[in-house]
């Protein structure tokens, strides 16, 4: 993990050209027999109950803009052009 990803939780998905991978790798973080989001790393540094507060509310807000009726709109870059071609097959 760059350095600089560790400055703020927040700062973990910075470093994520688009929304797509953003939103699988947070919810990777989610430990599915606890339900918290973790990350050894980021927890060490703010605490497990800041982590847990700000993944878990990057989760949602990623995955709003996941649900948007205008994906392009809403910043999906990339992510538009490939669930574009995608969704033809």
């Amino acid at each position: 993990m760059p350095q600089e990803w560790t400055k703020t939780p927040e700062s973990l998905l910075a470093g994520m050209p688009s929304l797509l991978p953003r939103l699988i790798h947070t919810a990777s973080l989610k430990n599915r027999d606890s339900g918290t989001y973790e990350e050894e790393r980021l927890s060490s540094r703010f605490g497990a109950a800041e982590t847990d507060r700000v993944l878990r509310r990057e989760h949602v807000s990623l995955f709003e803009v996941w649900l948007s009726p205008d994906p392009g709109a809403a910043g999906f870059g990339n992510d538009a052009v490939f669930l574009e071609t995608t969704r033809r097959f």
